[in-house]
């Protein structure tokens, strides 16, 4: 199932060439997602470059790679509607407590997406969690970091089979 997903910025995350992740305002080839759910945690992939999104433990960044290793496992963590309140977007230490995760780390049911009854028709609130406990953030300069805790800014809408918006 091909993924989208969007910022609390109102923008999605990009996977190009460059390497590093970026963010876009539109919905191209480069902003869908492929989810590979394995044992060992959850693989996002960019089908259109066949890359995977990975959150090396040395960098704070997060790339766009060839390797599939450890450190392109991520954790899908669910974040449930009434956690976290837009208004809390600008309050950057906030911090969320995750009620439920799919796609990790250590147990039998981990490595399964988000079940049925977690989505909002096409549309879910996640976090994605690096292996070394670290999560994917959107500053509010834009960049794509890893954060070491779960706060606004690291809420994404998982957008299921996405339509593409981009003109170009």
């Amino acid at each position: 199932m091909p993924v989208a997903f969007r910022s609390w910025k109102d923008t999605f995350l990009c996977a190009d060439n460059g390497g590093e992740m970026q963010q876009r305002n539109w919905i191209g080839p480069w902003e869908v997602f492929a989810l590979d759910h394995t044992a060992g945690g959850t693989v996002i992939r960019a089908p259109w470059n066949g890359k995977h999104v990975s959150a090396g433990s040395r960098r704070a960044g997060v790339y766009n790679v060839n390797s599939n290793g450890i450190t392109e496992k991520f954790r899908i963590v669910v974040v449930k509607q009434g956690a976290i309140k837009d208004n809390d977007r600008d309050q950057a230490q906030g911090k969320l407590s995750p009620e439920d995760e799919a796609g990790g780390q250590g147990d039998s049911a981990s490595a399964e997406p988000p079940g049925e009854a977690e989505w909002d028709g096409r549309e879910i609130r996640v976090a994605l969690k690096t292996a070394q406990g670290t999560y994917v953030s959107v500053t509010d300069t834009g960049q794509v970091v890893q954060a070491p805790a779960l706060g606004p800014q690291e809420v994404f809408t998982m957008m299921e089979d996405p339509v593409l918006t981009y003109q170009g």
